[in-house]
């Protein structure tokens, strides 16, 4: 086995070119003998291209040069800030669904959803879970746990994989009783990436720790971080690529020519949505070449976004883009991708604006002087932590036993932390109030540390720690101190790792997906806004939706109240789409209503109570949106006795 794999290593490529012509043979020797020759004709086409892709793919990633021109080495510590953005945002997304919410809306209201669909057919108990309010509590408090512990970087081989299958079924489980929206889908996709990666090695508790105990800390090449962040960068990038792409491919060229943007814009502001803007109404009767330039935009940001993953200077341009458009699709659309807007982030490099910062604070503030006993142990450790906290390199640290500190003697250094701050000498508990005021993760604690009585039970607890300070620690050879990550060698990065194979394979299935336009739960191919319909110059059907109560108040804010879980950028629409032509779906309508008015009317104040829910079907000029007219409603009555069983 080694033999082989020396004699394959220099020549990857061409290794990997040869194994996918092998696999194609040997798909193409068994469609040859299969009886239903289209059908495998089909499935052989869906397994060979991924195949093939990934070989060529594959193939590029491994070229000499391309790692240095566009990929770069990274430290653990940019991973590790990755893990932290992705994670947090994903632990924001779960801390504000109302989960259990769910179980009051009947099975029968269910959509297919990919994934979790499979899993409900499954005996794993997911259909019990999904109507039990407490167990759909207790997956979001799990989920909740996991994603802070992940965000942190604590146990990350472990958290942030769970992590991410969590938040996965709450998001799967949203969208079952809705429909397949993609706000935090492509932080999900990042999310699976970092759990094949060595997200923990910087930036987290998980360093920390081992710093503390004085483990010897992970020494990866920069090039595993290096191309652990480069498929973060893909995984948000093809997606991008696959929803501009899906727009000239299903619509054509005529997409372009402003009606389809203007469609959009005005469709998405009359119908029920996350804000109330109605910028765009105000913008309908601009001419059609203020459009164009806007679908322009929107689209060449999109499809052109794969550029990031070849060029650095691609990375300072289109995630610009993708932001402005995301804030423009808060105000002309009212839609929040508030993860996509973080996302951008990943992209840029703040070292030199938090370099910038320390200089400026140091120019102000000055910087600190911390003494510490070089003899100690723990001391060692305390200033180590302290070195990797200290983002905006305002401390210096100083070994009195062997630098000499004027003013100051040995015995009394050795006794006491100190710290020297503008000619000023804090010595022990104020000296730690002044270092939680210098290092950013000591915000959070100095508060407290200035709490009216901290200045007496401070300095009893840091006696009581100081004096077991010098008392001796197991530690053997394999405990020392590790140099700073500056001083470390950095081994040259191999160009036939094992990484750029993974990284293709990613990449490979993503863009397999757009090719077949699989929309699979979590997969997706983007194709929002991308059917030839959206051109027409037909009248623009949207919903509204009005909720009354016992107290005579009626209004669609209510209505918002009402559907609870669902309010977020109107996750009822699903409810809403086509109830004038389909009876079917009106039924489904009448249901989900009667289902939420029930569950609200459960927990709602006396004279809060709904007694009537309404969706409204409007028709409206496509030149005069504001001249939309009622052609269809459905009225619900909610019965004023909770107690009556559902429709």
């Amino acid at each position: 086995m080694s033999r082989l794999r020396q004699a394959i290593g220099p020549r990857r490529p061409l290794f990997v070119t040869i194994a996918g012509a092998l696999i194609a043979l040997v798909l193409v020797g068994t469609a040859a003998a299969a009886p239903d020759a289209a059908w495998v004709e089909r499935q052989l086409m869906r397994t060979v291209l991924p195949v093939a892709l990934w070989a060529l793919i594959a193939w590029l990633l491994t070229r000499p040069n391309f790692f240095r021109r566009a990929v770069g080495e990274a430290t653990p510590g940019a991973l590790g800030a990755i893990r932290a953005l992705v994670l947090g945002r994903l632990l924001f997304m779960v801390l504000g669904e109302d989960l259990p919410a769910l179980a009051s809306i009947p099975p029968a209201l269910r959509r297919p959803m990919g994934v979790i669909h499979l899993l409900f057919a499954l005996p794993i108990g997911l259909d019990r879970l999904a109507q039990s309010a407490d167990a759909l509590r207790a997956l979001q408090a799990v989920a909740v746990v996991l994603l802070f512990l992940a965000m942190i970087g604590w146990r990350t081989r472990l958290t942030v994989p769970l992590g991410a299958l969590a938040a996965f079924l709450v998001a799967g489980l949203l969208r079952t009783y809705s429909f397949f929206w993609h706000q935090d889908l492509i932080a999900l996709y990042v999310a699976g990436v970092l759990s094949f990666s060595p997200c923990g090695d910087g930036f987290s508790l998980d360093r920390l720790i081992a710093v503390a105990r004085g483990r010897a800390l992970p020494e990866r090449s920069p090039a595993v971080y290096g191309w652990a962040r480069y498929a973060c960068w893909a995984a948000i990038a093809l997606p991008y690529t696959a929803a501009g792409c899906s727009k000239i491919r299903n619509g054509g060229v005529h997409w372009l020519d402003g009606t389809t943007m203007r469609r959009a814009l005005l469709t998405d502001t009359l119908n029920p949505m996350q804000f109330g803007w109605t910028f765009s109404l105000d913008l309908a009767y601009l001419p059609d070449w203020v459009f164009t330039v806007l679908g322009l935009t929107a689209v060449g940001g999109e499809a052109l976004y794969g550029l990031v993953l070849l060029f650095p200077w691609a990375r300072l341009v289109f995630p610009v883009i993708m932001g402005m458009m995301h804030v423009g699709i808060i105000f002309l659309q009212n839609i929040l991708f508030m993860d996509l807007l973080v996302l951008q982030l990943i992209f840029f490099d703040f070292t030199a604006v938090r370099k910038w910062i320390g200089r400026r604070l140091a120019a102000r503030r000055g910087r600190l002087q911390v003494l510490f006993d070089g003899d100690c142990m723990l001391c060692r450790r305390t200033v180590e932590i302290m070195r990797r906290l200290d983002l905006f390199e305002r401390l210096t640290f100083t070994d009195f036993r062997h630098e000499p500190v004027p003013n100051l003697s040995p015995e009394a250094l050795a006794r006491d932390m100190h710290v020297l701050a503008r000619g000023r000498v804090f010595v022990g508990f104020e000296a730690y109030r002044r270092l939680a005021l210098a290092l950013p993760l000591g915000w959070l604690a100095a508060p407290i540390l200035w709490l009216p009585g901290m200045g007496i039970i401070g300095p009893r607890v840091y006696t009581r720690i100081a004096a077991g300070r010098s008392a001796p620690l197991a530690c053997d050879e394999h405990c020392r101190i590790a140099p700073a990550e500056h001083a470390v060698p950095r081994p040259v990065p191999r160009a036939w790792s094992r990484a750029p194979f993974a990284v293709a394979a990613l990449i490979a299935a993503l863009l397999a997906n757009w090719v077949y336009q699989i929309e699979f739960f979590p997969l997706t191919a983007l194709q929002m806004y991308s059917s030839p319909v959206w051109g027409r110059r037909d009248p623009i059907v949207h919903y509204r939706v009005l909720a009354r109560l016992e107290s005579g108040d009626a209004s669609k804010a209510t209505w918002d109240d009402v559907v609870g879980v669902y309010r977020r950028n109107a996750r009822y629409r699903g409810f809403l789409w086509n109830f004038q032509n389909d009876e079917k779906q009106a039924g489904r309508l009448r249901r989900f209503m009667t289902a939420v008015g029930e569950a609200y009317n459960r927990r709602a104040a006396d004279g809060r109570r709904v007694t009537q829910l309404e969706a409204q079907a409007l028709s409206a000029p496509w030149n005069d949106p504001r001249a939309g007219q009622v052609t269809h409603r459905v009225v619900v009555d909610i019965p004023p006795d909770t107690s009556v069983a559902r429709h």
